[in-house]
């Protein structure tokens, strides 16, 4: 399934699930397709949130996980959470400001700039573990100074978008070592080193070992 901004590109999906802590509740409140959640391996439960009812509807998860969709305003779930501890995670991918991008009608619900400043403002409440991605701007950059950040480079179609991971959490134990690697090379080498490792019994680092226990 095809969505503007999704974030099933090879190379960019991985970055951003090796920066997602371990937790028992998965949210991911602007949904689209659901790309990072369903690249995530088993959580207590996931969450997905969208305006748009048809592309919620569309996502698919494997059976025997207990998946939750609704259609509300982010900042409504956001508000809902804020009690919420670090066994819960909430995954942020909005609409990006229109300033950082070339066509401002690319989705059914988009943000102004006042929703975005709402939206951060309620984000900066919660307790338990966010992370947001939206292009390297002022706005962001300024109410966002204290989250830790990471810069990716993003090619849609033909336009490279310089974008920023901002997590209000230190680097900590991933959910999932599956996608461990700076890429595809060397992700690839660590699964020619996992499956040597099954046949030959070759001690091998922590992420590697952890990355065989993922395969499992």
């Amino acid at each position: 399934m095809t969505y503007p901004g999704q974030k099933n590109i090879p190379g960019v999906i991985q970055k951003i699930i090796n920066e997602i802590p371990r937790h028992n509740h998965y949210y991911e409140i602007f949904a689209g397709t659901g790309a990072i959640g369903q690249h995530l391996p088993f959580s207590k439960s996931k969450h997905y949130n969208d305006l748009n009812k048809t592309i919620l509807q569309a996502i698919n998860e494997p059976s025997g996980n207990t998946v939750i969709k609704t259609s509300r305003a982010a900042t409504d779930i956001i508000q809902l959470l804020t009690t919420a501890g670090t066994d819960t995670f909430i995954f942020c991918d909005p609409p990006y400001l229109h300033l950082t991008r070339n066509n401002n009608k690319l989705y059914e619900h988009e943000m102004t700039v006042l929703d975005h400043i709402d939206f951060i403002a309620a984000v900066k409440l919660l307790k338990c573990n966010c992370m947001i991605i939206h292009p390297a701007c002022e706005l962001y950059e300024q109410l966002l100074q204290s989250w830790r950040n990471i810069t990716l480079k993003i090619r849609y179609h033909k336009k490279t978008s310089i974008e920023n991971l901002y997590m209000n959490y230190h680097k900590q134990e991933l959910h999932t070592y599956r996608y461990i690697g700076k890429d595809c090379w060397q992700r690839q080498g660590f699964k020619r080193k996992a499956h040597r490792h099954l046949k030959l019994s070759i001690p091998i680092p922590f992420q590697e070992n952890t990355y065989i226990t993922d395969m499992l």
